[in-house]
């Protein structure tokens, strides 16, 4: 899993081999992010005199507290080629935003 911060959102990118998006379940709150997934696998194998027959299942969950608060209701997700990226927009006021300090004479 990486996490990348932008100025405008957390970017979360995590690679998924062989699991399909419908066996994937994203929730977020305002500081956290979590992610379960279930893979299924079945391998059949046949020739003259062997045969052999594999399932293999498997499931994960993480959860990962957030470096700054998101906007959970506007998080958006895709999955290309096994690989999830996750998008969670920064709530205005964890933003990065730069202000200029003026110093005073005394």
């Amino acid at each position: 899993m990486d996490i990348c911060d932008t100025d405008e959102a957390l970017i979360v990118k995590v690679d998924l081999p062989g699991i399909s998006k419908e066996n994937v379940e994203i929730t977020t709150t305002e500081n956290m992010i979590r992610i379960k997934g279930q893979s299924t696998r079945e391998e059949h194998t046949e020739m003259k005199s062997c045969f052999r027959h594999e399932r293999m299942t498997g499931s994960f969950e993480r959860t990962v507290s957030l470096p700054s608060k998101i906007k959970p209701d506007e998080t958006k997700a895709s999955f290309k080629d096994g690989v999830l990226e996750i998008r969670l927009p920064k709530a205005e006021k964890a933003r990065r935003e730069e202000h200029r300090v003026e110093v005073e004479s005394q």
